[in-house]
């Protein structure tokens, strides 16, 4: 690239704060530190995990899923984004510490975005999905804003009753896939 072009992109990087200038030295930042770590983090997802495989049990939630998942703005933006239209509840899996991480940098990847809304004077949240598979059938990981599960559970939600379409009970071993 031309000088001229390198300097304004350096420009740009410090009036974003990620750099310094230090007399005729540049230096990073601690917030550019931070997004060089965060985008590593997500090309090293990308080139090093060609996948996400969650394998847990099938975990009792509080029932909150059903009277969620049949709201119908959260119903309408499901079939417009992810092509399925929800069934009323969600499938809900422990998995073990060993996964978290890996959880975690699921949560890094771009999700699809799942709209919030006001109804009847009260506020429901977006949620980040993503596609996945359990068994045959297609459905979502999904992560609301507002969520009462401790990190090692995952909610997934599908056009089907997943416990019925796949013979799942409590303490049912399970493994999800993200797909993208």
């Amino acid at each position: 690239m031309s000088q001229q072009n390198a300097s304004v992109r350096l420009r740009t990087l410090e009036a974003e704060g990620l750099i310094e200038r230090k007399g005729r030295m540049l230096a990073l930042t601690k917030e550019g530190i931070l997004s060089l770590r965060k985008s590593y983090s997500q090309l090293k997802s990308v080139f090093e995990n060609p996948g996400f495989k969650f394998s847990g049990q099938v975990v009792d939630g509080l029932g909150e899923g059903r009277y969620y998942m049949t709201k119908r703005p959260y119903v309408k933006d499901f079939e417009k984004k992810l092509g399925f239209r929800p069934f009323g509840g969600t499938l809900n899996l422990e998995i073990p510490d060993a996964l978290l991480e890996q959880r975690l940098q699921l949560r890094e990847t771009p999700p699809v975005k799942i709209s919030g809304f006001r109804m009847g004077g009260r506020t429901f949240g977006p949620i980040d999905a993503y596609r996945c598979k359990v068994g045959a059938e297609n459905g979502a990981i999904i992560f609301p804003i507002r969520n009462h599960h401790p990190l090692n559970v995952l909610e997934v939600v599908a056009p089907s009753n997943l416990r019925k379409a796949l013979s799942l009970s409590s303490g049912s071993k399970v493994e999800v896939e993200a797909i993208f």
